[in-house]
Protein backbone atom coordinates (compact mmCIF):
# COMPACT_ATOMS: atom_id res chain seq x y z
CA UNK A 1 0.00 0.00 0.00
CA UNK A 2 1.47 3.42 -0.73
CA UNK A 3 -1.29 6.49 -1.43
CA UNK A 4 -3.80 4.27 -2.52
CA UNK A 5 -6.67 5.30 -0.45
CA UNK A 6 -8.76 5.80 -3.23
CA UNK A 7 -8.81 2.35 -4.08
CA UNK A 8 -7.93 0.46 -1.29
CA UNK A 9 -11.51 -0.34 0.04
CA UNK A 10 -12.05 -1.64 -3.49
CA UNK A 11 -9.10 -3.92 -3.17
CA UNK A 12 -10.12 -5.26 -0.09
CA UNK A 13 -13.64 -5.62 -0.23
CA UNK A 14 -12.45 -7.71 -3.23
CA UNK A 15 -10.65 -10.19 -1.12
CA UNK A 16 -12.43 -10.29 2.25
CA UNK A 17 -15.66 -10.98 1.25
CA UNK A 18 -14.47 -14.56 0.27
CA UNK A 19 -16.10 -17.95 0.81
CA UNK A 20 -12.78 -19.24 1.21
CA UNK A 21 -11.31 -18.44 4.91
CA UNK A 22 -8.58 -20.46 5.58
CA UNK A 23 -6.55 -17.21 4.59
CA UNK A 24 -4.52 -14.55 6.15
CA UNK A 25 -4.32 -10.90 4.78
CA UNK A 26 -1.50 -9.07 5.36
CA UNK A 27 -0.96 -5.29 4.38
CA UNK A 28 1.96 -3.80 4.11
CA UNK A 29 2.06 0.21 4.29
CA UNK A 30 4.93 1.43 2.24
CA UNK A 31 4.98 4.97 4.81
CA UNK A 32 1.44 6.45 3.09
CA UNK A 33 0.76 9.69 4.20
CA UNK A 34 -2.95 9.51 3.85
CA UNK A 35 -5.66 7.42 5.64
CA UNK A 36 -4.69 3.97 4.51
CA UNK A 37 -4.32 2.18 8.18
CA UNK A 38 -7.34 4.10 9.41
CA UNK A 39 -9.57 2.15 6.51
CA UNK A 40 -7.12 -0.77 7.48
CA UNK A 41 -8.71 -0.40 10.91
CA UNK A 42 -11.94 -0.13 10.08
CA UNK A 43 -11.74 -3.40 8.16
CA UNK A 44 -9.85 -5.26 11.37
CA UNK A 45 -12.56 -4.11 13.22
CA UNK A 46 -15.38 -5.31 11.28
CA UNK A 47 -16.96 -8.59 13.10
CA UNK A 48 -18.68 -9.85 9.82
CA UNK A 49 -15.20 -10.46 7.94
CA UNK A 50 -13.58 -13.79 8.97
CA UNK A 51 -10.48 -13.58 7.77
CA UNK A 52 -7.01 -12.50 9.63
CA UNK A 53 -5.88 -8.96 8.95
CA UNK A 54 -2.65 -8.16 9.51
CA UNK A 55 -1.02 -4.64 9.12
CA UNK A 56 2.16 -3.43 8.91
CA UNK A 57 4.19 -0.17 8.13
CA UNK A 58 7.03 -0.03 7.21
CA UNK A 59 9.99 2.25 9.15
CA UNK A 60 10.84 4.07 5.79
CA UNK A 61 9.96 3.94 2.23
CA UNK A 62 10.88 0.52 1.20
CA UNK A 63 9.39 0.54 -2.88
CA UNK A 64 7.36 -2.25 -3.76
CA UNK A 65 10.07 -4.91 -3.43
CA UNK A 66 11.34 -4.64 -0.05
CA UNK A 67 7.37 -4.21 1.08
CA UNK A 68 6.64 -7.66 -0.65
CA UNK A 69 9.81 -9.09 1.24
CA UNK A 70 8.54 -7.62 4.44
CA UNK A 71 4.91 -9.03 3.91
CA UNK A 72 6.28 -12.41 2.67
CA UNK A 73 8.64 -12.47 6.21
CA UNK A 74 5.35 -12.25 8.35
CA UNK A 75 3.72 -14.61 6.54
CA UNK A 76 2.83 -18.66 7.51
CA UNK A 77 0.48 -19.90 4.68
CA UNK A 78 1.56 -22.75 1.84
CA UNK A 79 0.72 -20.26 -0.66
CA UNK A 80 1.05 -16.37 -1.36
CA UNK A 81 -0.72 -13.87 -3.65
CA UNK A 82 0.37 -10.62 -4.62
CA UNK A 83 -2.35 -8.12 -4.80
CA UNK A 84 -1.38 -4.14 -5.65
CA UNK A 85 -3.89 -2.41 -3.68
CA UNK A 86 -4.66 -0.26 -6.45
CA UNK A 87 -6.09 -3.59 -8.53
CA UNK A 88 -8.28 -5.95 -7.02
CA UNK A 89 -9.53 -9.87 -7.53
CA UNK A 90 -12.43 -11.73 -9.00
CA UNK A 91 -15.12 -13.24 -6.66
CA UNK A 92 -14.19 -16.59 -5.23
CA UNK A 93 -11.09 -16.82 -6.99
CA UNK A 94 -9.37 -18.18 -3.91
CA UNK A 95 -11.87 -21.00 -3.38
CA UNK A 96 -11.01 -22.01 -7.31
CA UNK A 97 -7.28 -21.95 -7.08
CA UNK A 98 -7.15 -23.39 -3.68
CA UNK A 99 -8.55 -26.62 -6.26
CA UNK A 100 -6.68 -26.00 -8.69
CA UNK A 101 -3.57 -26.43 -6.86
CA UNK A 102 -4.98 -29.04 -5.09
CA UNK A 103 -2.22 -28.91 -2.70
CA UNK A 104 0.22 -30.75 -5.47
CA UNK A 105 1.33 -27.80 -7.29
CA UNK A 106 4.49 -25.38 -6.70
CA UNK A 107 2.54 -22.69 -8.65
CA UNK A 108 -0.37 -21.33 -10.80
CA UNK A 109 -0.26 -19.16 -13.73
CA UNK A 110 -3.98 -17.32 -14.36
CA UNK A 111 -5.66 -15.09 -17.07
CA UNK A 112 -6.22 -11.29 -15.82
CA UNK A 113 -8.14 -8.47 -17.27
CA UNK A 114 -6.85 -4.49 -17.75
CA UNK A 115 -9.51 -1.90 -16.04
CA UNK A 116 -9.94 1.74 -16.13
CA UNK A 117 -12.15 4.33 -15.12
CA UNK A 118 -15.04 3.34 -17.91
CA UNK A 119 -14.45 -0.32 -18.63
CA UNK A 120 -12.42 -3.54 -18.33
CA UNK A 121 -10.90 -5.66 -21.40
CA UNK A 122 -9.09 -8.79 -21.10
CA UNK A 123 -5.86 -9.13 -22.49
CA UNK A 124 -4.95 -11.81 -24.20
CA UNK A 125 -1.95 -13.79 -22.13
CA UNK A 126 -2.02 -16.89 -24.53
CA UNK A 127 -3.34 -19.31 -21.86
CA UNK A 128 -4.66 -22.57 -23.99
CA UNK A 129 -7.11 -23.85 -21.93
CA UNK A 130 -5.85 -25.98 -18.49
CA UNK A 131 -2.06 -27.49 -18.62
CA UNK A 132 0.14 -29.11 -16.36
CA UNK A 133 4.05 -28.86 -16.58
CA UNK A 134 6.72 -30.79 -15.16
CA UNK A 135 10.29 -30.78 -14.78
CA UNK A 136 13.70 -29.23 -13.52
CA UNK A 137 13.43 -24.97 -14.93
CA UNK A 138 10.11 -26.10 -17.43
CA UNK A 139 8.49 -23.36 -16.47
CA UNK A 140 11.00 -21.15 -16.10
CA UNK A 141 11.75 -21.45 -19.64
CA UNK A 142 8.47 -21.29 -20.51
CA UNK A 143 8.22 -17.56 -19.08
CA UNK A 144 12.15 -16.65 -20.08
CA UNK A 145 11.57 -17.68 -23.64
CA UNK A 146 7.92 -16.40 -24.61
CA UNK A 147 7.31 -13.06 -24.99
CA UNK A 148 3.99 -13.96 -24.50
CA UNK A 149 4.28 -15.27 -20.75
CA UNK A 150 3.33 -12.53 -18.08
CA UNK A 151 6.45 -11.27 -16.20
CA UNK A 152 3.99 -10.21 -13.77
CA UNK A 153 3.22 -11.53 -9.66
CA UNK A 154 -0.75 -11.08 -9.88
CA UNK A 155 -1.06 -13.31 -12.42
CA UNK A 156 0.41 -16.51 -10.56
CA UNK A 157 0.32 -18.18 -7.00
CA UNK A 158 3.35 -19.36 -5.38
CA UNK A 159 4.21 -21.95 -3.21
CA UNK A 160 5.78 -19.65 0.32
CA UNK A 161 8.90 -22.08 0.33
CA UNK A 162 9.73 -21.36 -3.34
CA UNK A 163 9.35 -17.18 -3.18
CA UNK A 164 11.47 -17.28 0.15
CA UNK A 165 14.41 -19.21 -2.18
CA UNK A 166 13.79 -16.65 -5.18
CA UNK A 167 14.13 -13.35 -2.47
CA UNK A 168 17.64 -14.36 -1.23
CA UNK A 169 18.50 -13.05 -4.17
CA UNK A 170 16.57 -10.27 -4.75
CA UNK A 171 19.00 -6.82 -4.95
CA UNK A 172 19.77 -4.67 -1.97
CA UNK A 173 18.57 -1.61 -3.12
CA UNK A 174 15.34 -0.01 -3.23
CA UNK A 175 13.31 -0.61 -6.46
CA UNK A 176 9.73 -0.54 -7.61
CA UNK A 177 10.41 -1.02 -11.42
CA UNK A 178 10.76 -4.68 -12.84
CA UNK A 179 11.08 -6.36 -9.18
CA UNK A 180 7.97 -8.29 -9.60
CA UNK A 181 9.24 -9.86 -12.61
CA UNK A 182 12.74 -10.20 -11.20
CA UNK A 183 10.86 -12.68 -8.33
CA UNK A 184 9.08 -14.18 -10.76
CA UNK A 185 11.75 -15.65 -12.50
CA UNK A 186 13.67 -16.31 -9.40
CA UNK A 187 10.82 -18.32 -7.89
CA UNK A 188 9.94 -20.09 -11.18
CA UNK A 189 13.82 -21.21 -11.08
CA UNK A 190 12.86 -23.71 -8.35
CA UNK A 191 9.15 -24.86 -9.38
CA UNK A 192 8.82 -28.10 -10.91
CA UNK A 193 5.04 -28.47 -10.97
CA UNK A 194 3.36 -25.72 -12.85
CA UNK A 195 -0.30 -25.16 -13.67
CA UNK A 196 -2.21 -23.03 -16.17
CA UNK A 197 -5.83 -22.09 -16.12
CA UNK A 198 -7.72 -19.36 -18.64
CA UNK A 199 -9.42 -18.29 -16.17
CA UNK A 200 -9.92 -14.33 -15.56
CA UNK A 201 -8.55 -14.20 -11.51
CA UNK A 202 -7.78 -10.15 -11.62
CA UNK A 203 -8.28 -6.95 -12.37
CA UNK A 204 -5.50 -4.67 -12.89
CA UNK A 205 -5.71 -1.32 -12.85
CA UNK A 206 -4.04 0.89 -15.30
CA UNK A 207 -5.59 4.80 -14.30
CA UNK A 208 -3.56 5.27 -11.02
CA UNK A 209 -0.70 8.27 -11.62
CA UNK A 210 1.10 7.89 -8.29
CA UNK A 211 2.11 3.79 -10.01
CA UNK A 212 5.38 3.59 -10.11
CA UNK A 213 5.65 2.32 -13.68
CA UNK A 214 3.45 5.65 -14.71
CA UNK A 215 5.53 8.34 -16.35
CA UNK A 216 2.22 10.03 -17.72
CA UNK A 217 0.95 11.87 -14.62
CA UNK A 218 -1.96 12.87 -16.48
CA UNK A 219 -4.05 12.01 -19.36
CA UNK A 220 -5.98 14.81 -19.34
CA UNK A 221 -3.31 17.41 -19.54
CA UNK A 222 -1.22 15.00 -21.50
CA UNK A 223 1.60 15.48 -18.86
CA UNK A 224 4.89 13.23 -18.81
CA UNK A 225 7.00 12.79 -15.74
CA UNK A 226 10.74 12.51 -17.29
CA UNK A 227 12.22 12.60 -13.41
CA UNK A 228 9.82 9.05 -13.37
CA UNK A 229 11.46 7.85 -16.64
CA UNK A 230 14.89 8.65 -16.02
CA UNK A 231 14.14 6.45 -12.13
CA UNK A 232 12.68 3.97 -14.12
CA UNK A 233 15.77 3.14 -16.23
CA UNK A 234 17.96 3.80 -13.18
CA UNK A 235 15.56 0.59 -11.29
CA UNK A 236 15.72 -1.28 -14.71
CA UNK A 237 19.54 -1.62 -14.79
CA UNK A 238 19.85 -2.95 -11.32
CA UNK A 239 17.08 -5.64 -11.90
CA UNK A 240 19.00 -7.03 -14.97
CA UNK A 241 22.42 -7.02 -13.20
CA UNK A 242 20.10 -9.03 -10.30
CA UNK A 243 19.25 -11.59 -13.03
CA UNK A 244 22.61 -11.93 -14.52
CA UNK A 245 24.08 -12.54 -10.67
CA UNK A 246 21.22 -15.07 -10.15
CA UNK A 247 22.06 -17.26 -13.26
CA UNK A 248 25.64 -17.43 -12.73
CA UNK A 249 25.15 -18.24 -8.82
CA UNK A 250 22.98 -20.99 -10.08
CA UNK A 251 25.48 -22.09 -12.69
CA UNK A 252 23.40 -22.00 -15.92
CA UNK A 253 24.98 -18.39 -17.21
CA UNK A 254 26.19 -20.76 -20.21
CA UNK A 255 23.15 -21.80 -21.33
CA UNK A 256 20.63 -18.60 -21.18
CA UNK A 257 23.43 -15.95 -21.77
CA UNK A 258 22.96 -16.06 -25.68
CA UNK A 259 18.87 -16.11 -24.83
CA UNK A 260 19.63 -13.30 -21.88
CA UNK A 261 20.96 -10.94 -24.29
CA UNK A 262 18.21 -11.03 -26.89
CA UNK A 263 15.76 -11.15 -24.19
CA UNK A 264 16.52 -7.62 -22.35
CA UNK A 265 16.72 -6.04 -26.00
CA UNK A 266 12.97 -7.42 -26.71
CA UNK A 267 12.53 -5.64 -22.69
CA UNK A 268 14.40 -2.25 -23.53
CA UNK A 269 12.14 -2.36 -27.04
CA UNK A 270 9.32 -1.80 -24.53
CA UNK A 271 11.23 0.79 -21.84
CA UNK A 272 12.33 2.90 -24.13
CA UNK A 273 11.49 2.68 -28.18
CA UNK A 274 7.72 2.45 -28.19
CA UNK A 275 7.37 5.61 -25.34
CA UNK A 276 9.38 7.79 -28.24
CA UNK A 277 6.22 8.03 -29.98
CA UNK A 278 4.00 9.10 -27.61
CA UNK A 279 6.79 11.59 -26.92
CA UNK A 280 6.82 12.43 -30.19
CA UNK A 281 3.02 13.81 -30.06
CA UNK A 282 3.37 15.06 -26.55
CA UNK A 283 6.17 17.62 -27.85
CA UNK A 284 4.19 18.03 -30.68
CA UNK A 285 1.16 19.70 -29.00
CA UNK A 286 3.75 21.46 -26.33
CA UNK A 287 5.21 23.11 -29.19
CA UNK A 288 2.06 24.57 -30.31
CA UNK A 289 0.82 25.81 -27.21
CA UNK A 290 4.04 26.36 -25.12
CA UNK A 291 7.39 27.02 -26.84
CA UNK A 292 9.17 27.75 -23.06
CA UNK A 293 7.53 24.63 -21.78
CA UNK A 294 8.54 22.46 -24.40
CA UNK A 295 12.21 23.97 -24.58
CA UNK A 296 12.23 23.18 -20.91
CA UNK A 297 10.38 19.58 -21.40
CA UNK A 298 13.00 18.56 -24.13
CA UNK A 299 16.19 19.55 -21.68
CA UNK A 300 14.80 17.31 -19.00
CA UNK A 301 14.11 14.74 -21.46
CA UNK A 302 17.81 14.56 -22.91
CA UNK A 303 19.32 14.69 -19.58
CA UNK A 304 17.51 10.96 -19.27
CA UNK A 305 19.71 9.73 -22.02
CA UNK A 306 22.28 9.38 -19.12
CA UNK A 307 20.04 5.94 -18.26
CA UNK A 308 19.70 5.07 -21.69
CA UNK A 309 23.23 4.91 -22.22
CA UNK A 310 24.25 3.04 -18.71
CA UNK A 311 21.68 0.22 -19.69
CA UNK A 312 22.35 0.15 -23.17
CA UNK A 313 25.90 -0.34 -21.77
CA UNK A 314 25.10 -3.12 -19.43
CA UNK A 315 24.00 -5.37 -22.98
CA UNK A 316 27.26 -4.40 -24.59
CA UNK A 317 29.12 -5.92 -21.71
CA UNK A 318 26.40 -8.77 -21.11
CA UNK A 319 27.59 -9.52 -25.13
CA UNK A 320 31.22 -9.36 -24.29
CA UNK A 321 31.02 -12.39 -22.06
CA UNK A 322 29.51 -14.42 -25.12
CA UNK A 323 32.47 -16.70 -26.46
CA UNK A 324 30.86 -17.68 -29.93
CA UNK A 325 32.11 -15.37 -33.01
CA UNK A 326 28.88 -16.20 -34.89
CA UNK A 327 26.50 -15.76 -32.07
CA UNK A 328 28.41 -12.88 -31.04
CA UNK A 329 28.27 -10.97 -34.27
CA UNK A 330 24.50 -11.58 -34.74
CA UNK A 331 23.70 -9.95 -31.23
CA UNK A 332 25.88 -6.81 -32.19
CA UNK A 333 23.58 -6.70 -35.54
CA UNK A 334 20.44 -6.55 -32.95
CA UNK A 335 22.18 -3.99 -31.08
CA UNK A 336 23.07 -2.10 -34.33
CA UNK A 337 19.44 -2.08 -35.20
CA UNK A 338 18.26 -1.32 -31.86
CA UNK A 339 20.64 1.59 -30.87
CA UNK A 340 19.66 2.70 -34.80
CA UNK A 341 16.33 2.58 -33.44
CA UNK A 342 16.73 4.43 -30.46
CA UNK A 343 19.13 7.31 -32.69
CA UNK A 344 16.60 7.94 -35.14
CA UNK A 345 13.89 7.94 -32.33
CA UNK A 346 15.86 11.01 -31.08
CA UNK A 347 16.66 13.01 -33.85
CA UNK A 348 12.99 12.92 -34.83
CA UNK A 349 12.15 14.96 -31.78
CA UNK A 350 15.56 16.89 -31.61
CA UNK A 351 14.24 18.18 -35.43
CA UNK A 352 10.53 18.44 -34.35
CA UNK A 353 10.43 22.05 -34.66
CA UNK A 354 12.49 22.39 -38.15
CA UNK A 355 10.58 19.56 -39.19
CA UNK A 356 7.02 21.53 -38.99
CA UNK A 357 7.29 23.37 -42.34
CA UNK A 358 9.46 22.88 -45.39
CA UNK A 359 9.90 24.50 -48.64
CA UNK A 360 11.84 23.77 -51.28
CA UNK A 361 12.35 23.57 -55.40
CA UNK A 362 13.52 21.15 -57.47
CA UNK A 363 15.06 22.01 -61.32
CA UNK A 364 15.75 20.00 -64.15
CA UNK A 365 16.33 19.96 -68.08
CA UNK A 366 12.39 18.73 -68.20
CA UNK A 367 10.09 20.18 -65.46
CA UNK A 368 10.11 22.27 -62.25
CA UNK A 369 8.85 21.09 -58.92
CA UNK A 370 8.09 22.47 -56.12
CA UNK A 371 7.85 20.77 -52.65
CA UNK A 372 5.98 21.86 -49.76
CA UNK A 373 6.57 19.65 -46.50
CA UNK A 374 3.76 20.31 -43.34
CA UNK A 375 3.93 18.33 -40.24
CA UNK A 376 3.47 14.75 -42.02
CA UNK A 377 2.14 15.78 -45.03
CA UNK A 378 4.43 16.42 -48.55
CA UNK A 379 2.75 18.15 -50.78
CA UNK A 380 4.22 17.90 -54.60
CA UNK A 381 3.29 20.64 -57.18
CA UNK A 382 4.18 20.85 -60.73
CA UNK A 383 5.42 24.52 -61.96
CA UNK A 384 4.24 26.04 -65.34
CA UNK A 385 6.72 27.45 -67.74
CA UNK A 386 10.24 26.23 -68.99
CA UNK A 387 12.97 25.26 -66.50
CA UNK A 388 16.14 26.98 -66.58
CA UNK A 389 19.51 25.27 -65.55
CA UNK A 390 21.85 27.79 -63.98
Amino acid sequence: VYNTEEYLSRCLDSIVYQSFNDMEIIIVDDCSSGNCFEIVEEYQKNNRINKNIKYIRNEENLGSAWSRLNGLSEASGKYIHFVDSDDWVEKECYQKISKYLAGKFDAIYFNGSYADDYKTWEYDFHISGDSKIYGKRAAFDKMFFNDAERRTLWCRVFKRSLLIKGAKYMPAEKISIADDWILNLFALFFVRKYRTVSDIFYYYYQDNPNAMTAIVESKKENKISFSKLDNNLRQLYISYNAVVDFLKQNKVWNIYRYSWVLYIIRDLKYSLINPFSNFENYFESLYKVDKDKYIEESLLYFNSNASNLKVLNFIYSNLLESSGIWERKLFKYSLRTFFYKIWTAIIRVRNYPQNIFKFNITKTKEHRRAYIRILFFKLTIKLKGEAKCI
